[in-house]
């Protein structure tokens, strides 16, 4: 099991990229393509998604342009993956809409949903900036 998948990993490459220059730079989808050696089909798709979810903006313009929305410091990495590859979620049955039969008398739901509120609170408090060359944060 993957938890971070393909187009996960290059919607981070994008948006590091786009970070690491001044706020406001206007990246077209070529260029993208070409220093971060990505398919611009597939680009495409990723920057649509992140556009969906208010992380990128389009300026019209033939070539595709597109700019970040925020500093890379307001943008978690929980929030990215959960534009490109939807909810994250340890396992079905702690989603809202489950139909489960034994959803009230299970006895791992709530360590799993325990779990899954660490997960997320974990991917929150990582930004971008924290994955900028520059920046001495990992832990």
């Amino acid at each position: 099991m993957e938890l971070i998948r393909r187009n996960s990993d290059y919607a981070f490459r994008i948006l590091v990229y786009m970070a690491g220059f001044p706020q406001g730079k206007i990246f077209s989808v070529k260029a993208i393509a070409k220093k971060e050696n990505m398919p611009i089909a597939f680009l495409r798709k990723i920057l649509q998604r992140l556009s969906l979810n208010k992380i990128v903006d389009t300026q019209r313009g033939p070539q595709g342009l597109y700019y970040l929305l925020r500093r890379a410091q307001e943008i978690s990495i929980g929030e990215i993956l959960e534009s490109v590859q939807g909810r994250i979620s340890l396992s079905d049955c702690i989603l809202e809409n489950n139909l489960c039969s034994r959803r009230d008398s299970c006895r791992i739901k709530q360590g799993l949903s325990t779990i899954q509120k660490k997960l997320k609170n974990l991917l929150d408090g990582y930004t971008l900036r924290d994955f900028l060359a520059d920046e001495k944060n990992y832990p």
